[in-house]
């Protein structure tokens, strides 16, 4: 079966990664989908993003990254048979997941997987990560080399 990852991964950090990595021994197949978020004012811009992820998951045979401005259950329908996979790693964020599964299981009959994220990787976020790029901060703790390196060249640091 196939996986979608979908998120905005503005930019990706090592909890997106160790997600990633956990669902491609899960799935035949995962596809990563860098997504357009409407209410969200990016960072990076979409490729760079995909371009981001295609080097960090380089190694992963199973692994594809995409970018789609599309629904997500639109999306799904052409990886069929399909489940979409979210990082999990509070309880807020299961509330605001659980309400898109449901929504999505309404409107297209598919099934989230949650996974669980490991406890060094709860407390970080991409807007976390953002914050302390824009002031030079250690953002190499949370992210892979190369989202890293396009950090602190965005900024200058």
């Amino acid at each position: 079966m196939n996986a979608i990852f979908p998120g905005s991964f503005d930019p990706p950090t090592e909890g997106h990664l160790d997600v990633i990595r956990r669902a491609s021994a899960i799935f035949e197949r995962v596809i990563v989908a860098v997504m357009v978020n409407s209410e969200k004012h990016t960072m990076f811009g979409a490729e760079e993003r995909r371009e981001m992820l295609r080097e960090c998951c380089a190694g992963l045979e199973n692994v594809e990254v995409i970018f789609s401005d599309r629904l997500t259950i639109d999306l799904a329908q052409d990886y069929a048979p399909a489940v979409l996979v979210k990082g999990m790693r509070t309880a807020s964020d299961f509330d605001y997941e659980a309400m898109i599964s449901t929504a999505n299981l309404e409107a297209g009959e598919l099934d989230t997987v949650f996974i669980i994220s490991r406890p060094e990787h709860t407390r970080v976020s991409s807007t976390v990560v953002r914050e302390f790029g824009s002031h030079g901060g250690p953002v190499e703790r949370w992210t892979p080399e190369p989202v890293a390196r396009r950090i602190r060249e965005k900024f200058g640091k």
